[in-house]
């Protein structure tokens, strides 16, 4: 038993021992949490595939002539693309202790300007270290892990930064089921009626209508006030094809050798295959049943990050094509399992100017149908203001832009 529980002390202390490092990304190139680099160019394809990851087809993102006579001047990434480039700040191997579980505790993401086609964009990680956060009534302990990716592009400007929390959940004792004793371990997906998946249906037919979305009609800040609601956004019931669909446009699973290499040196962290016998990577939970049951869990669940997307997606709707999210931390605290439907609403908290800039602050919270919450977040977002100032005319007169 003191073996078990000096193996986790002595990664915490190591890890700590490391605090305020920086290194270009992947920080941790041997750890399964490595989040290396999926792409470094910023394309159209690539922007599209990110808004894909979410079902988001607003054309400021994903056409070309749209982007063009935008004020803009171009297509632009939606937010959360930074993750299509590399998605999350890596963090030191594990001990390899049975029953460990990994989740995306969510990510503060700060932008400073937006990606856009052509941008050549490296990265770099910082090290925060490991904060204990176990409670005494729990047959688990908990360490959220901080690492933070900063985002650079071409000209030696930061586009973004992403402050990433990982929460590595150990069992106290060895045997303890620590997947099964989660808040979301024993809800059950139920059928829903076809009056409720009408309600879905016809959110995603505004959707594509761009009747979901403010778009081109800009939402000046002197028109907003507090209270103001941020209208309802609809997602799911979840499935398979949502889940491959953000894998494959983010870049979060790998194949063969490169898969191998992440499974083999924790290979007691990872499930076996009853069929076949061999170690399966931790991220099939995303994607097979039997895995998350294996874990502990009735069904597989959504990715963090693509449910931060989500969220953000809320936001983009709502603040028109000139606005700009300069900040969204979304806390993760629970699940959105297969078969969920997700339901996000949000409202305006505060409006404050900051010398040329006109800023709003939201909060928003997503849940299940059942009423479940699985996120929350606060944002700070740009708006453009009647005296003609605007996000987007800033950064083209910085960048040179016309």
């Amino acid at each position: 038993m003191r073996s078990w529980l000096q193996q986790i002390d002595a990664w915490v202390s190591d890890a700590n021992s490391k605090i305020g490092m920086r290194a270009p990304a992947p920080l941790f190139p041997d750890s399964p949490y490595r989040f290396a680099t999926n792409a470094s160019h910023v394309t159209p394809d690539l922007i599209r595939a990110a808004a894909r990851a979410s079902g988001d087809p607003n054309p400021l993102w994903s056409d070309d002539a749209y982007g063009a006579t935008s004020p803009w001047g171009t297509n632009i990434a939606p937010p959360v693309f930074e993750a299509a480039l590399s998605e999350c700040g890596s963090v030191p191997r594990p001990p390899p202790v049975p029953g460990m579980v990994a989740m995306q505790g969510g990510v503060l993401r700060r932008y400073f300007e937006p990606f856009r086609p052509g941008d050549v964009i490296r990265s770099d990680d910082i090290w925060h270290g490991i904060a204990e956060k176990t409670r005494p009534e729990k047959p688990y302990r908990l360490f959220i892990n901080q690492s933070e990716r900063v985002y650079i592009n071409q000209v030696d400007r930061m586009a973004a930064s992403a402050h990433c929390r990982i929460a590595m959940i150990f069992p106290k004792d060895p045997g303890e089921d620590v997947a099964a004793a989660l808040d979301f371990a024993q809800r059950k997906r139920r059928r829903f009626s076809e009056e409720e998946l009408a309600q879905v249906r016809a959110s995603y037919r505004r959707v594509l209508r761009g009747d979901a979305r403010r778009g081109a009609e800009p939402r000046y800040w002197e028109d907003v006030e507090i209270g103001d609601v941020v209208p309802e956004l609809l997602f799911g019931p979840y499935d398979m094809s949502d889940a491959v669909t953000f894998a494959g446009a983010i870049g979060v699973t790998t194949a063969g050798a490169l898969k191998w290499r992440e499974i083999e040196p924790a290979m007691a962290q990872f499930p076996r295959d009853p069929e076949t016998g061999a170690p399966r990577h931790l991220v099939d939970i995303h994607f097979e049943e039997w895995i998350a049951q294996s874990r502990g869990l009735r069904h597989s669940m959504a990715f963090g990050t693509q449910l931060e997307q989500i969220m953000c997606q809320a936001v983009s709707n709502w603040m028109s094509d000139l606005g700009f999210i300069c900040e969204a931390d979304m806390k993760i605290h629970s699940a959105l399992l297969f078969g969920e439907i997700s339901r996000t609403t949000g409202r305006v908290t505060g409006k404050r100017r900051d010398g040329d800039r006109h800023l709003v602050d939201l909060e928003l919270s997503s849940e299940t149908w059942s009423a479940v919450p699985y996120c929350r977040g606060t944002f700070v977002v740009e708006l453009p203001s009647r005296t003609g100032q605007s996000p987007a005319a800033r950064f083209c007169a910085a960048s040179g832009i016309s």
